[in-house]
């Protein structure tokens, strides 16, 4: 009974929802789908009904890149990667990003070297056992500085690579870690500390409350300092004109924090989701063959 589409009786159905409560739901239908005019045929998901805040501008679907046992919703289906590269039409199980501001590039089977600076540092997945599955592409974090200082961030273990995430999102007691150091020292940066005393019966109002955005100098973010995330012996940095997004909204220009925590993060598959934030400063190539994913400086997305 689950596999029934309420939307298309007699059709298999699938649903999805993800953190922030947008989803969508429809029928399984199976088309062709080729790279290099050479098709096989892949069973997607055919949206009949979902939430005002899935479909966004430009954007139609979403595009699954992660491991198959995700891609039962309920039906389980083979994903893209999967299906092409046991075809026959990939050169290698693997795929790279480079993520633009206004687009980027995808690519099958490999790493597309005119889209990245240098040489690719490669960062191993995570350990997994036999009981435990591959879902996402997780790594091990071994420690994160703010300005070169190492912080003292408890449970952050593991972050996941995901393109389908917009921000930096950490476990509660990690954003809270990184919350008090820059509060302890970087308070004179307009909107980071809450007044003291706080006014009786106010929300602490600071940009590292979840939905609170800042009007700030270049000069005040520039006093800001650099976040570097370790991953074994590969450094993902982050200049605070990076993790402080830019928002302009008529004369007025907002930064907002692109760092925000997830309860349900507070888990052993990880305590972190390294996203766009990030990920459109950097190139990276999912080696899935070799169970790992490296990382370059972007050029050209």
């Amino acid at each position: 009974r689950a596999c029934c589409a309420p939307d298309a009786p007699g059709a298999c159905a699938f649903f999805r929802r993800y953190a922030d409560e947008s989803g969508a739901r429809g029928a399984l239908v199976t088309a062709p789908v080729g790279v290099a005019n050479v098709s096989t045929g892949l069973t997607f998901g055919g949206i009949l009904a979902d939430t005002p805040d899935f479909e966004r501008p430009l954007v139609d679907g979403i595009l699954g890149l992660a491991y198959p046992p995700l891609a039962c919703n309920p039906t389980c289906v083979t994903p893209l990667v999967d299906a092409l590269f046991a075809d026959g039409q990939l050169a290698a199980d693997a795929f790279g990003i480079c993520t633009g501001r206004a687009g980027g590039t995808l690519t099958l089977g490999g790493a597309d070297g005119s889209l990245y600076d240098g040489d690719l540092a490669y960062v191993p997945l995570a350990p997994r056992s036999r009981h435990r599955p591959r879902l996402f592409y997780d790594v091990l974090v071994s420690g994160v500085t703010a300005g070169g200082v190492p912080l003292e961030v408890p449970d952050l273990a593991t972050a996941i690579v995901d393109s389908g995430t917009t921000v930096v999102v950490l476990a509660p007691a990690a954003f809270g870690a990184l919350k008090a150091h820059f509060q302890t020292h970087y308070c004179h940066v307009p909107g980071l500390c809450p007044p003291v005393p706080a006014p009786r019966g106010r929300v602490e109002a600071t940009w590292f409350q979840p939905g609170y955005c800042a009007t700030l100098s270049d000069a005040d973010v520039a006093g800001l300092p650099t976040l570097t995330f370790h991953l074994g012996g590969v450094g993902l940095s982050l200049e605070p004109s990076e993790y402080m997004l830019r928002f302009a909204a008529g004369r007025l220009v907002y930064r907002c924090l692109g760092i925000t925590f997830l309860d349900g993060l507070q888990s052993q598959e990880a305590q972190a989701i390294l996203g766009n934030v990030l990920l459109v400063k950097y190139y990276a190539h999912y080696d899935r063959g070799g169970d790992r994913v490296g990382f370059a400086r972007a050029n050209g997305c």
